[in-house]
């Protein structure tokens, strides 16, 4: 028993810790200094999230919205380079999602 109870807590303590921070300085300062962001501050600061969606070969995917109480609702997707320049996904008139500077 005391051997199962070993592992469980290594395997704990090993699950739960993180070798590096999941978004990096660079990036929360970008988004918090986006436009998108800040619309989204001016819209409702009390509620207004960002939350990271992963990564891609060269940015940090982000979800800019408003945490509702029981759902969140989007307010933009965001991308962020590795040297912390925002884009934000914008969809044309025929249906293509495309990226374009955040300014």
């Amino acid at each position: 028993m005391r051997y199962l109870a070993s592992i469980a807590l290594i395997c704990i303590c090993v699950g739960c810790s993180t070798t590096r921070p999941v978004v990096s300085a660079e990036v929360d300062r970008a988004v918090e200094t986006s436009s998108s962001f800040r619309r989204a501050q001016t819209i409702d600061r009390s509620r207004v999230i960002w939350l990271s969606e992963g990564t891609d070969e060269h940015y940090t995917l982000v979800y800019v919205g408003f945490d509702m109480g029981t759902h969140t609702c989007r307010s933009a997707t965001l991308r962020v380079s590795e040297h912390g320049i925002v884009e934000r996904q914008e969809m044309t008139k025929d249906g293509d999602l495309i990226w374009i500077a955040d300014n």
